[in-house]
């Protein structure tokens, strides 16, 4: 992992602190570990979502204040970026609700609607639901399609929770996955500067890892 990627975690874990959620976020994430770590290998898992349906299960469920934090939190949230000439990029609104997508037509509202599919929902309120997250990549997959075949000059981002007071983005990375190039600085935008808030094993100080997904133990202590 490199020195960038390790002070973007780094930061990560502060704003889950200063979200005052750390303790809760991290006690369910251990818990979605375990519980997809047991599935692992069987046909239950496809069923029950990917990672991120196993974690906001796991915060509904967890005490003390796991449900209120699950219900403070919308799911899958689409950001609407300009690509700009430096390599860099600019953020534009909301997919769901963004001018620019407004102002383009049928494609333009039909890539506003696939992003509203499952967008704008509170995290507690879709952990009854089975494979929720394969539900929501293929809408996310519809609306990027679409908007990347309009919009040559627009991409999109994809929050897996905002909380609702602060609009602070929050990332779940499970044991095998990683912040991709620009997601950090793309979601801190999105979050009105604040940095996201990730949740992983590293954050959570779990022993886990792309490598080594299902430790035993899990922790060292």
């Amino acid at each position: 992992m490199g020195n960038a990627t390790q002070s973007q975690m780094a930061a990560g874990a502060a704003a889950l602190e200063e979200e005052g959620v750390k303790d809760t976020v991290c006690k369910a994430f251990k818990s979605a570990v375990k519980n997809w770590c047991a599935d692992r290998g069987k046909k239950l898992r496809g069923k029950k979502g990917n990672f991120n349906d196993y974690f906001y299960r796991s915060l509904a469920r967890t005490q003390p204040n796991g449900a209120a934090i699950a219900g403070s939190l919308t799911r899958e949230v689409g950001g609407l970026f300009v690509r700009l000439a430096s390599g860099g990029t600019r953020f534009a609104g909301l997919v769901t609700t963004s001018a620019v997508l407004a102002g383009g037509g049928v494609l333009g509202g039909a890539a506003r609607a696939a992003a509203a599919i499952f967008g704008q929902q509170a995290g507690g309120m879709l952990t009854g639901l089975n494979s929720v997250g394969n539900a929501l990549n293929r809408a996310q997959g519809l609306a990027a399609r679409i908007i990347g075949g309009r919009f040559p000059n627009l991409t999109t981002r994809w929050a897996d929770g905002v909380f609702s007071g602060s609009g602070r983005c929050l990332e779940i990375k499970g044991p095998t996955d990683r912040l991709r190039d620009g997601q950090f600085e793309d979601q801190k935008k999105m979050g009105g500067g604040k940095d996201p808030a990730i949740a992983s094993c590293q954050t959570c100080g779990l022993n886990c890892s792309n490598s080594n997904p299902c430790p035993n133990p899990l922790t060292s202590s």
